[in-house]
């Protein structure tokens, strides 16, 4: 067993008898996690969110969770461990600033908590809990789900649950989430995944990197420790007991993607990866000797009755894997479990190799088109595409394709990874077809996929509509602003170049306004 300087540097945590805990696995993952538990629970303070404490996590002997912090108080706001997570609204609980006195205000996932008479929030602080509302927690070998259920609270009440799932033969961690409105009040709130990492208990310092999809920007000064460079936060000398490394990192955009974070040791080969399917609103990174905390903000807004679902996920790898591995591919644009969207582009008067498409595929021409594709079996076809033409292109034996065009041929393609599940597609009262018809018409649609093309005028703000299914791609055919409303969601501009693609899972209901004439291509999922 390896034993570090800086593990010996924290004192053993002094624990209650056998706080509530449970274990899974899924045979590549081992994970502990602390259940919530008013009397017996590991972590009773009034800052995090009581489900999906975890004080460790194994993968190829490599541990990535465990205590940080030197003294241990079940009541004290971080003697917390694992991802876990926050919801603040505008810095402070759920309806802080509008309770008084004596009443209460609510911190999600904790429960009700008593105002004391005090100036101003403490974030740091432990309040008294009103009402822990009614924890439901459901065990099995690979995952555990929580349900919390908070009644009438100044007029707010939710419906909490999150599911931690261990993926089935894949070194991945899953945090499944919805939060209905139960109440009578909008809840607005962010929520933020503290991220304690304390990986194989190595010091913070120049063996760990973290890295974004975007060039990263540190607003306040790391005083010398660290540095932004590029994509890249580095430190540029390990951590002392009572040194910190903080700041706001900026440079992500609007789109999910840019919510993509690495964390790797060089030193112990180490390394986790951040996804999620919602966008960034904010992220701070915190980090002392023991710890560091890259901890990215999604927000949401649920109307009474509504709910939001968000889904975060971490990938747990090895830095010799990952340098075994290909390079990733950067025409790659969405890659998930039922939909592989690329970018594909051919050089003009140029030949492509030898190959073939084991999927179905929707394609979608941004240029012009004039090509000839030889089979291996002997059969010929020359295809002309019009830019912004959508065709149906079913899986094909081996061919070479030759462009005849003095230009390049770009185009996306929607593979399809998932035969059609047989299940009757959906359509809401407010489908696109139904509410906008005058805007959005079918290409086509068959088994696998249903595919409309939407025109909209500069400015226009198309009718509010629901998608009930699977999930959708959506590809742009110009550069765009869209400002998206999305119900149970703070409203978001996005800015699209022609040929961007984006995946949108799950049900929703959305409207989206165009600071241009634009064109866009969804392909429903079914």
């Amino acid at each position: 067993m390896k034993t570090t300087l800086f593990a010996l540097l924290l004192p053993v945590a002094l624990l209650a008898a056998d706080p509530t805990q449970a274990e899974i696995s899924n045979g590549v993952i081992r994970a502990k996690l602390y259940l919530p538990d008013a009397q017996q629970g590991y972590y009773q303070g009034t800052r995090f969110d009581w489900s999906g404490v975890m004080p460790s996590l194994e993968y190829k002997g490599h541990q990535y969770f465990g205590q940080w912090f030197p003294k241990y108080d079940p009541k004290q706001h971080d003697a917390i461990m694992g991802p876990v997570e926050e919801f603040l609204t505008s810095g402070a609980g759920l309806g802080y600033a509008e309770a008084k006195p004596g009443e209460n205000f609510v911190k999600i996932g904790v429960g009700a908590i008593k105002k004391p008479d005090e100036p101003r929030f403490r974030q740091f602080s432990t309040y008294e809990i009103a009402d822990h509302g009614k924890w439901t927690v459901k065990k099995a070998a690979d995952h555990v789900e929580f349900a919390q259920e908070l009644k009438d609270t100044n007029g707010y009440a939710y419906v909490y649950r999150k599911t931690v799932r261990l993926t089935k033969g894949k070194p991945e961690l899953v945090l499944q989430h919805t939060l209905k409105n139960t109440g009578k009040k909008v809840i607005e709130s962010s929520v933020y995944e503290h991220n304690f990492w304390v990986i194989d208990s190595q010091p913070t310092g120049p063996d760990f990197t973290v890295t974004f999809p975007f060039d990263a920007k540190n607003v306040a000064s790391f005083r010398g420790l660290a540095e932004t460079k590029g994509k890249q936060l580095v430190y540029l000398s390990e951590l002392q007991q009572g040194q910190t490394a903080q700041s706001v990192i900026e440079g992500y955009g609007a789109s999910p993607s840019d919510y993509d974070i690495r964390v790797e040791n060089k030193k112990t080969g180490a390394g986790v990866r951040t996804t999620a399917d919602r966008p960034l609103s904010k992220i701070n990174f915190w980090s002392i000797r023991s710890t560091l905390c890259p901890e990215p903000y999604i927000d949401m807004k649920i109307e009474p009755g509504k709910e939001f679902s968000w889904t975060i996920k971490y990938e747990f790898y090895t830095l010799e894997a990952a340098a075994g591995a290909q390079p990733a591919d950067a025409s790659v644009k969405v890659d998930n479990e039922y939909v592989r969207v690329k970018v594909g582009e051919d050089a003009p008067l140029s030949k492509t190799a030898l190959h073939k498409h084991d999927l179905n595929r929707v394609t979608i021409y941004l240029t012009e088109v004039d090509q000839e594709i030889r089979y291996q079996d002997g059969r010929v076809v020359r295809p002309k595409r019009r830019p912004g033409e959508v065709a149906w292109s079913p899986a094909a034996g081996l061919h070479v394709g030759e462009n005849f065009s003095k230009h390049a041929l770009r185009a996306v393609e929607v593979e399809l990874k998932k035969p059609p599940s047989g299940k009757p597609f959906a359509l809401s009262a407010r489908d696109p077809l139904r509410v906008n018809a005058k805007h959005c018409t079918q290409e086509f649609d068959n088994e696998q996929v249903r595919v409309l093309r939407c025109k909209y005028p500069a400015n226009f703000r198309e009718p509010l509509h629901e998608h009930l299914n699977l999930g959708r791609v959506t590809v742009t055919l110009n550069d765009v602003e869209l400002n998206v409303k999305t119900e149970g969601a703070a409203d978001r501009t996005v800015a699209l170049k022609t040929g961007d693609a984006a995946w949108n899972g799950g049900p929703v209901v959305h409207s989206a306004q165009a600071n241009r004439a634009t064109e866009l291509i969804i392909v429903d999922v079914k």
